[in-house]
């Protein structure tokens, strides 16, 4: 219901993750995909990896806190695109 648009029929069966208050300030939603079922993501965002976790990703955390507190900018904005391929 937050969406002022309807989205591309691609994408209309994933799933939401729905984040605290507390874990959107700390950056959760500025996680990095690196494939398929791997993602890095802040250091502290217990709910958000729980909610990972459950759904067989494997998480690794990483204390960016210092980057973010001071930038607001957070993992996926401080790399390069990544080319993946999928099987």
């Amino acid at each position: 219901g937050a969406l002022w648009y309807v989205l591309p029929e691609e994408i209309n069966d994933w799933e939401d993750i729905h984040l605290t208050p507390e874990e959107q300030a700390m950056g959760a939603a500025n996680a990095l995909p690196i494939d398929t079922k791997k993602v890095v993501v802040q250091t502290g965002c217990s709910t958000f990896i729980m909610e990972l976790e459950k759904r067989n990703f494997e998480v690794i955390e990483l204390d960016y806190s210092t980057i973010w507190d001071i930038t607001g900018s957070g993992i996926h904005c401080s790399v390069m695109h990544l080319w993946r391929e999928f099987d």
